[in-house]
């Protein structure tokens, strides 16, 4: 119930800034600001092996697949949510729910994004930011951090009223994010390894106590960490979203090829997938220090090498018992459900074609 209406608040706070921005600069002033580079949104000609092509379209689509994939079937502060739905169906729809809600939602975040860079950059928002960050330093303060652009907005054109309220719009979506994490990372360690290892006979208010100082603990690591980051050469040049994505890209694929694994490959040792494991953050690291390529791809790639690793190290199990796990039809719980599911995912391959037509129509508008 938090994250929905944290959710609400957020969409609010979206078209809060995004209807001030246009009653100052109207449709017409905020597409003749903007330079024909930001309306690029299909790129086909790149790959995304150099930096001039890092979000061309087919590292995003292929990337994507494998992050998406990660991040929704296996990453537990995704997974938690899902477990609160009372059967498979229900899941099934609340991702559904996501795969048709998100574009319009990031759309929405984009042309905001888009009217408030036009009054931001507009030569009159100088002298309106001056009065509240020294006006030298503005334009270089928004080419090395733009993250900045929507709040100095907020602060400098929106009454005091819908100043707190817009504020409480980005905390909201910051505990969105944060609260998930600091849950998983509090669970796993308190179930993997404090539980297993430290105090394995403690009563439910001895792991209360503990799973809470592991909350406390995780979020002074994260915090002390993203102070850390921010002093790092690659931080200043992207934008938030961009190093969290970038970042996760490393693990994600890697986690994915474990799940897969360990749901489809009989006779892969454990060792092995540690060993992936290991092998595929280690080659993901290195494609991001020594290579030009799109950090999407590290998904994929990150994927494949903890599967090969995996099946070299365990060849000979894997030869002798079979590769594939054989599911029985047993062995499968089937529920009964009145929803044409197979229709429905053909629906959501239309929509990926639709996304694609309506970015067209945009870049071509």
């Amino acid at each position: 119930l938090s994250d929905v209406l944290q959710m609400m608040i957020i969409i609010v706070g979206i078209v809060v800034c995004g209807g001030a921005a246009l009653s100052l600069t109207g449709w017409d002033g905020a597409w003749a600001l903007l330079s024909p580079e930001r309306l690029k949104i299909l790129d086909f000609q790149h790959w995304g092996v150099s930096s001039a092509g890092e979000y061309g379209f087919w590292p995003m689509a292929i990337g994507g697949i494998f992050l998406y994939a990660s991040y929704y079937g296996c990453d537990q502060s995704q997974v938690q949510r899902q477990l609160t739905v009372e059967n498979l169906t229900g899941v099934r729809k609340s991702l559904l729910l996501n795969v048709f809600s998100r574009f319009p939602v990031v759309l929405i975040y984009c042309v905001m994004g888009v009217l408030v860079g036009a009054v931001i950059t507009s030569p009159e928002a100088l002298t309106k930011i001056g009065a509240v960050v020294d006006e030298s330093k503005v334009g270089q303060m928004l080419q090395n951090d733009p993250d900045r652009m929507v709040p100095l907005f907020i602060l400098c054109y929106l009454p005091h009223g819908l100043i707190g309220f817009i504020f409480v719009a980005i905390m909201s979506a910051l505990m969105s994010s944060l609260d998930s994490a600091l849950n998983s990372l509090s669970a796993v360690t308190m179930r993997d390894f404090y539980q297993k290892y430290v105090k394995p006979d403690g009563d439910d208010r001895h792991y209360l106590i503990a799973s809470k100082l592991c909350t406390l603990f995780w979020g002074i690591f994260c915090v002390l960490a993203a102070l850390m980051f921010v002093h790092f050469s690659e931080a200043p040049r992207q934008t938030t979203i961009v190093l969290i994505n970038a970042v996760g890209s490393l693990l994600y694929g890697p986690i994915l090829a474990t799940f897969v694994l360990g749901m489809l490959v009989k006779g892969v040792t454990a060792r092995a997938v540690k060993i992936g494991i290991i092998t595929g953050i280690s080659a993901n690291i290195c494609l991001w220090l020594f290579t030009p390529l799109s950090w999407l791809w590290w998904n994929v790639l990150g994927c494949l090498v903890v599967i090969a690793t995996a099946f070299l190290f365990s060849i000979r199990r894997i030869f002798q018992g079979g590769v594939f796990v054989q599911s029985k039809e047993s062995d499968m719980k089937k529920e009964p459900t009145l929803v044409n599911w197979p229709a429905i995912y053909k629906m959501v391959v239309i929509y990926f074609f639709l996304i694609i037509l309506v970015c067209n129509v945009i870049e071509k508008s």
